[in-house]
């Protein structure tokens, strides 16, 4: 189940006609701001976002606005604290928790997986491990295949895995709850050795949250629709 906004973006592009882009840019900076937490399931951010996009539609005079109530499963991080070779990660900064990672506490052993030693990764034992994928990996398009792969399925059964990438890190929401953990890393622990990690997750089978519909009447029969995702940071 995806949230939806309703000819949202049609409603910007009438009104900035007339007026000029500060209005569309004070509203990109306000739902990106800390406040509505990454438009997120944590601190009720996707609630939030919700209620401002509707406040914001009624005072540009949008009067037909429809709020659609939907449940939905969804996967958040109650607890993060992440060390590699005891230095403190910074959370949304130098790393990024998938959310439907298993609640784990530990220190655990790297692996460093490269291009070059990516074809033996079959025989290793990974059982108390956590796999790094090294740029070499991860800036070529040609591995993505093996790198989704290996952190969907885990059929070396390693214990996480850290997708390192030398570009922007970026949160992807999934549903479905794993047994081991997932994140998304910058270049500054590529060398790291051990990760010691406190993390606790919780699945919730029915979020409550909705989609919004507005309608703007215009003098045509036709009917032109616009849609966009208002949830998370994607």
């Amino acid at each position: 189940m995806k949230i939806y906004l309703g000819i949202f973006l049609f409603l910007f592009h009438i009104n900035l006609v007339g007026q000029d882009k500060e209005f569309a840019s004070r509203i990109i900076s306000d739902l990106t701001s800390k406040t509505y937490k990454g438009r997120g399931y944590t601190h009720n951010g996707i609630n939030k976002s919700q209620q401002y996009i509707v406040n914001t539609l009624k005072s540009v005079g949008v009067k037909q606005i429809i709020q659609q109530p939907l449940k939905m499963p969804v996967s958040v991080i109650k607890k993060a604290n992440v060390k590699f070779d005891n230095i403190e990660a910074e959370l949304g900064k130098n790393i990024i928790i998938y959310p439907n990672s298993c609640s784990i506490n530990g220190n655990y052993q790297i692996y460093k997986l490269t291009k070059n030693n990516l074809p033996s990764i079959l025989s290793n034992d990974y059982a108390d491990k956590f796999v790094l994928f090294d740029t070499s990996i991860t800036n070529n398009n040609d591995y993505s295949k093996e790198i989704r792969l290996l952190t969907q399925n885990n059929n070396i059964k390693a214990r996480g895995f850290i997708v390192c990438k030398s570009k922007k890190i970026m949160q992807v929401q999934a549903h479905e709850t794993k047994s081991w953990v997932i994140m998304e890393m910058d270049t500054t622990f590529i060398n790291a050795k051990n990760i010691t990690i406190n993390l606790k997750t919780k699945h919730i089978e029915q979020y409550k949250t909705a989609n919004i519909i507005a309608l703007i009447k215009g003098e045509t029969d036709s009917i032109i629709a616009f849609s966009a995702h208002y949830d998370h940071l994607g």
